[in-house]
């Protein structure tokens, strides 16, 4: 949830380049208080609202579809991603909005009954690792999260927006001896290359990397068959913290822990 506020966050403040204000409020719904077109049990609900703009009618309805954007630089993966991980708690995402008095972003989410079902989930999904992780993406949100969850699991992380970038990054850990462990590509880079025309180059430098293929089109034949185009596996965007951290657990579930690997220089240098 720490994911869809931060979007949503993120999303208002570029609503109000010049400054603005920003309203989070959470309060308790009981079930006799909600809303018709909603399910009739008690719920949290958390309002984000900022007075920018606000939203034209005509693009209301597709606010939260993948890749809808009215920015230039935007992906249209924020709102979407802040959708998808309601949706998977059993909640509701809304909005609503008039041009030129801002907009107000609905969280509805069920209550839950007792704590321990909360513990459960979080014991399941509490992957742990080691090692440096290498994310190519070119959305800063999608970077950002990743960064952030990866981080919380134990591992380092560099990114980068694009594919020299990240192949530089490859080529330097490397030669450091702490080679990456593993990376997330983004499958498309606007203006150039991704991960499908890297990961080839990133096995070849490293034979021993993991490589996940990561994308929002879900018809993508990399995400079809990831191994057939030399991928460890997938990993659709927009994905969750959940999401991600069983796909590392996936990705290394019969590997034990890395270890450092020496350069020639630096064996040459403890021989002597």
């Amino acid at each position: 949830m720490g994911q869809v506020i931060d979007n949503l966050v993120i999303n208002a403040k570029q609503a109000m380049p010049h400054g603005g204000r920003l309203q989070v409020q959470v309060e308790n719904i009981l079930s006799t208080n909600m809303p018709r077109h909603l399910p009739a049990r008690d719920h949290v609900h958390i309002v984000v609202r900022d007075n920018g703009p606000g939203i034209p009618h005509e693009n209301l309805k597709r606010i939260f579809d993948p890749f809808f954007t009215t920015k230039p630089q935007g992906s249209g993966l924020g709102l979407a991603t802040a959708y998808s991980i309601v949706r998977k708690h059993d909640g509701h995402l809304e909005v609503d909005s008039e041009p030129g008095l801002g907009a107000s972003f609905h969280i509805w989410l069920p209550r839950g009954r007792n704590k321990g079902e909360a513990l459960d989930a979080v014991a399941v999904d509490n992957h742990e690792g080691q090692g440096q992780i290498l994310v190519l993406d070119d959305e800063e949100t999608i970077l950002k999260i990743a960064a952030s969850v990866l981080r919380r699991s134990g591992y380092e992380v560099s990114l980068s927006r694009n594919a020299e970038q990240a192949m530089a990054l490859a080529e330097m850990a490397v030669a450091s001896g702490k080679p990456f462990r593993a990376a997330i590509l983004d499958l498309t880079i606007p203006g150039g290359q991704g991960g499908r025309e890297i990961v080839h180059r990133l096995k070849v430098l490293d034979p021993k990397i993991k490589v996940l293929a990561s994308s929002g089109y879900a018809g993508d034949e990399a995400m079809a068959q990831p191994r057939e185009l030399g991928f460890d596996g997938g990993l659709p965007k927009p994905y969750t913290a959940q999401e991600l951290r069983r796909a590392m657990a996936k990705l290394f579930a019969n590997d034990e822990a890395p270890s450092t690997v020496m350069t020639a220089e630096q064996s040459s240098s403890s021989q002597a």
